[in-house]
């Protein structure tokens, strides 16, 4: 079981990694709370391919985090803490990369991200 919990700790590693790639930041006064400006960043183009696919890659890429971490908690003998506990993860992981994110040129800051991140983690324990 403890395998279980390295690949979970390796699919964290490998999401915020890839994340956060070529590591490079910036300081910079904000508007506002990291959690307002992620709370209120919605902007969509649903015509556009870029939006499109950024929809499907945010989703495939937190699905390994909900199927490992479904596995990892399925040793605690608990329905509720196997499907919770990977959907809480994955939620505060993207939640903090997003606000993370404001302070990299390259990035931006999306609940649309965010969302698309919760439901490919939702998809990964089902």
């Amino acid at each position: 079981m403890k395998v279980l919990f390295v690949i979970l700790i390796s699919v964290i590693l490998l999401i915020v990694y890839g994340s956060f790639y070529p590591w490079v930041f910036e300081a910079k006064q904000l508007p506002g709370s990291p959690l307002s400006i992620l709370l209120h960043s919605w902007q969509m183009d649903f015509h556009s391919r870029k939006f499109i696919s950024d929809l499907a890659i945010n989703i495939a890429i937190y699905m390994p985090l909900g199927m490992s971490g479904y596995l990892a908690f399925r040793r605690f003998k608990s329905t509720a803490l196997e499907i919770a506990g990977p959907i809480a993860i994955g939620t505060l992981l993207s939640a903090c990369v997003e606000m993370v994110q404001l302070f990299t040129p390259n990035r931006e800051c999306s609940a649309v991200d965010l969302m698309c991140n919760i439901l490919g983690t939702v998809f990964g324990v089902l």
